[in-house]
This record gives structure tokens, C-alpha cells and sequence, in this order.
């Protein structure tokens, strides 16, 4: 019986396609485990947001933001631009990238357990002992913790949307439970970020150990993988490092109380755009084994429909988000206005859904210099942090979000014109 739906479903499905001018069948496999997985770690991380608005006080989460804030600028010597690298060869078949992708990105990553014993000594010197010890022990996880992740990159570019959705949702819960417990015991920013590495360090590792062994490496390298790696994650770094001082410049200016606040003002949109970019995902190796000439004739029309799409759903969350707070989070009612601002990034995300997905499916075929201007995005949010966070407070900081979001959206655009005439062709 369950076969003959699944036949059913199937034809209705192909039959779309000549409407839809798409992979219908890919499509729905895809976003099935994608959503699936996507909507799972959602709830995860909602019940994670109740446990931290319930059983911490505002200035003991703001400091654990802010040290996750910290944590998340060593790491971008990881190279996390391998991660591309590795996803387009293992859609192209040369899947010996991963081990030399993750043997470069554990070096590289030194640089940042160095940087993190560096902070760690400013901060002693400026008295603020609970960010200091945290980042003794942010330079241990960082060689392990970020590489280990390499993992989804093999199996995005595999198309195993199954195996990834379930690692992650594995991922997810693993790291989950063992951070709600933690609070339950303790306040101390210091423990709970060690819960959280550790636990994402282990699961992470494990995933990486079955994916290896699903998809045994072969002799097959990406071309270019580790040139492109290190310009992507030279811009990488700079545009973490910019665009990480809204939260820093909240934490130094306004204390760690209001980067609390800040932080729950964008976490339901952030968690959001995370669903909606399942079809971004299941695009991006269906796209590297298209040849150019296809991609640009149906790129122009479906960007546009999509983009109405996002407009509707950015009203639809306006409707949605003081009834949600009232209900979940009545400790962060007053940010409702600010989360109804940030939402205009989901509009501009769905309208670049597919421009973005084409964009990576091409990575390497992007001039080098070009790659440069993804330093604009940071760079207006860093000017509009310094300017406009004093004056305004997190309303200041909320407008250069959605500046430097609109920016990057610009720019997609400007490298599929720099590409569209180069050939890509399945090899």
C-alpha cells in the first residue's frame, strides 16, 4: 500500500516538473530530511532558548553570548572556506579533498587556540576573570571542534540529505540535553560553554567517523581547493571579525543585560531563515553539475518569485511575533519591535536563495580579487556599529544587521555577473 502512494506521488511529481522547471522528485526527498531535520533542531534549540530565559538571569547569558561571540571569531582559522571546497568536490567525485581539507583546517586552527591564549591574558589584565579562564579552554577546543564539522560539507555534496539530516538532528540533541542539565545546576558561564564544546566537539567527531566510512576518501583532489580555502577564508575571518563588533560594541557599551536582549531579538528569525534555506542547500551540488548556459535561463524569473515569497513571509512573522513572545519569552517582550526589524533579512534571504546556492556551486570559478568584496558587508556593519550603537542602543545595531545583510545580497548578484559566461560543465 505504501509503495503504490509512494508511485502515485512520484508521478505527481514528474508531472509538475513541466511547470515548475524543476527536480521535483530531488526536490521533495531533499527538503523532506532537510526540513525535517531543520524543523527537529529548531525545537531543540527553542527548548534551549526557554531553558536560557528561564534558568539564567540576563547578565550570565549576555556573558555566555559574548564568550560564544569571541569563540566564534578564533575559529575562522579554520578555513572554514574548505568546507566549499570539499562540498563541490564531492559532488564532482574527487572525494580524497575531505582528508586533506581537514588535515589543513586542524593546522590552521593553532592560529586560533594562539589567539585565544591571547585574549585570554587581556582579559586577566583587564580583570575579567570569567572571559579569560573561558578562553583557556576555547583554545583547547578550537583544533578539534570546527574541523570535525568538515563532515556535513561531504555529505551536502553527496546529495545525502538523509545521513546529514540525521547526524545533525543526533548533533543537535547530544549537545542539547547535556547544556539543559547544565543549567539546572549551574549559572556560571564558564561550565556551560565547556558543555557546550566538549559536547559539540564528541558529536561532531562521531559524525565525521561515520561519513568517512560511508564515503571512503579516494586519491581524487578538487582543483584549486586549498588556493580557494584560504582567499575565501582570509575574507572569512575579516568579515567575521567585523561584523562580530555589533556584539562586541553591545557588550562593551551597553553591558552583557543588552546583549541578552539583542541576542533574543534575532534568534527567532535567525533560527527561521535556518528552515527556509533547506532549498539553498539541496540546490547548491544540483547546480555544480549544470552547465552555466541552463542556470542562467532560469535564475532571473524564479529570484523574483521568490522574493515575493519572502516579503509575504517577513509580514507573515510581523503578525506572528508579539503573540510568540507574550507566550515563550515574556522576560524579552520589550524586543518585539527590534525582532520585527531584523525580520526584513528573511525577505532578502529567500529572494537570494537561488543566486546564492549558483554562487557556491561556482566558487572556484570566481575571480580572486572579486572575492574580496564580500569585506563590504562587514565593513558597513562595522562603520554602523561604531556610529549608530552609542546614539541608539540595539536599535543601531539591528539597522546595520539589515544593511549588511541587504549588501551581501547586492553583491551574490554582482559575482554571478563576473561568472555567468564561464562554463561549469559536469565532469
Amino acid at each position: 500500500m505504501f509503495e503504490g502512494l509512494q508511485e502515485r506521488l512520484i508521478r505527481v511529481l514528474r508531472w509538475s516538473e513541466k511547470y515548475t522547471k524543476t527536480d521535483m522528485v530531488y526536490l521533495a526527498h531533499g527538503t523532506f530530511w532537510l526540513s525535517g531535520s531543520s524543523i527537529i533542531t529548531g525545537a531543540v534549540s527553542f527548548a534551549l532558548a526557554l531553558a536560557f530565559a528561564n534558568l539564567l538571569t540576563k547578565d550570565a547569558y549576555g556573558t555566555y553570548k559574548y564568550v560564544l561571540t569571541l569563540f566564534g571569531i578564533l575559529c575562522v582559522a579554520c578555513l572554514r572556506g574548505m568546507d566549499t571546497a570539499v562540498t563541490q568536490g564531492a559532488a564532482r567525485g574527487n572525494d580524497g579533498t575531505v582528508i586533506s581539507g581537514l588535515r589543513s583546517k586542524r593546522n590552521w586552527s593553532l592560529l586560533g587556540s594562539l589567539g585565544a591564549l591571547a585574549v585570554a591574558a587581556y582579559y586577566f589584565y583587564g580583570g575579567n576573570n570569567i572571559v579569560a579562564i573561558a578562553m583557556i579552554f576555547a583554545a583547547f577546543f578550537i583544533p578539534f571542534m570546527e574541523p570535525y564539522g568538515i563532515f556535513n560539507a561531504v555529505l551536502v555534496g553527496k546529495r545525502d540529505f538523509k545521513l546529514s539530516s540525521l547526524l545533525g538532528i543526533a548533533g543537535q540533541i547530544a549537545a542539547g540535553i547535556p547544556l539543559v542539565i547544565t543549567l539546572f545546576f549551574t549559572n556560571n558561564p564558564i561550565i556551560i560553554f565547556i558543555v557546550y564544546a566538549a559536547s559539540w566537539t564528541l558529536s561532531r567527531y562521531i559524525s565525521l567517523q561515520v561519513t568517512l566510512k560511508k564515503y571512503p576518501p579516494n586519491e581524487k583532489q578538487e582543483p584549486h581547493a586549498l588556493s580557494y580555502a584560504l582567499h575565501s577564508s582570509a575574507i572569512n575571518a575579516s568579515n567575521i571579525l567585523i561584523s562580530s563588533l555589533d556584539a562586541i560594541l553591545v557588550y562593551h557599551y551597553l553591558g552583557a543585560a543588552e546583549l541578552a536582549l539583542y541576542a533574543f531579538a534575532m534568534a527567532p528569525v535567525q533560527h527561521a531563515r535556518t528552515i527556509l534555506n533547506t532549498p539553498a542547500i539541496l540546490a547548491t551540488p544540483k547546480f555544480a553539475a549544470q552547465d552555466t548556459a541552463t542556470l542562467k535561463h532560469m535564475l532571473y524569473k524564479r529570484s523574483l518569485i521568490l522574493f515575493g515569497l519572502g516579503i509575504a513571509l517577513t509580514l507573515g512573522y510581523c503578525v506572528l511575533a508579539y503573540p510568540f513572545y507574550m507566550i515563550f519569552f515574556p522576560q524579552y517582550i520589550e524586543v518585539v519591535p527590534l525582532s520585527m526589524l531584523f525580520s526584513v533579512t528573511i525577505a532578502l534571504m529567500v529572494g537570494n536563495t537561488l543566486i546564492g546556492s549558483v554562487i557556491d556551486s561556482r566558487a572556484t570559478l570566481i575571480p580572486r580579487r572579486l572575492l574580496y568584496l564580500w569585506n563590504i558587508p562587514s565593513i558597513i556593519m562595522a562603520v554602523g556599529a561604531f556610529l549608530l550603537i552609542q546614539s541608539f542602543g540595539l536599535w543601531g545595531a539591528i539597522v546595520s544587521q539589515v544593511l549588511s545583510y541587504a549588501s551581501a545580497c547586492a553583491i551574490a548578484w554582482v559575482m554571478w555577473y563576473a561568472i555567468r559566461n564561464k562554463d561549469h560543465a559536469p565532469t
